[in-house]
């Protein structure tokens, strides 16, 4: 006698995946900027070209209000050029939270660890241009040639 085999469904855990039910039910209603910050040293402007620009992603959190149909995603990003070195010093820093708001049609089938792959894949992803702008434009008023953010990748 032969069994049958019944695909057994596993839940995902591929944050591409877990995003998209989400990404078919919200819009994007505002872009802020929150919070921001930048220094120089007097030796940035001569170090830049030589010195690669790191970028940081802390963590993005967000908070959803299923009865007012909001989702609210925080992302705090910042950008580091620093000299190597025994005691490596920073040079460039810039950084920038933005909070994305967001409506949202519908809750139905949205659990909490859709909305959190949700958060730090589109909500990143929505952010960046705005985070690219505000990098290139921060730099020139900080008397440094433009630094241009690469576009991201996920």
């Amino acid at each position: 006698m032969s069994e049958e085999q019944v695909p057994v469904s596993v839940p995902s855990t591929d944050p591409f995946a877990l995003a998209i039910p989400v990404s078919r039910q919200v819009q994007i209603r505002n872009i802020i900027l929150s919070e921001s910050a930048s220094r120089r040293t007097s030796k940035a402007a001569a170090i830049l070209d030589d010195f690669s620009p790191t970028i940081q992603i802390a963590q993005v959190h967000h908070v959803a209000d299923r009865e007012a149909k909001s989702l609210i995603v925080v992302v705090p990003l910042k950008l580091i050029v620093e000299e190597d070195g025994d005691k490596p010093i920073e040079h460039v820093r810039i950084s920038a939270t933005f909070i994305l708001f967001y409506r949202v049609d519908s809750y139905e089938g949205i659990e909490e660890e859709n909305l959190e792959a949700f958060a730090s894949m589109n909500g990143v992803f929505n952010a960046w241009p705005y985070w690219r702008e505000y990098v290139q434009s921060m730099a020139v008023r900080m008397g440094l040639p433009p630094i241009v953010v690469p576009v991201h990748r996920i």
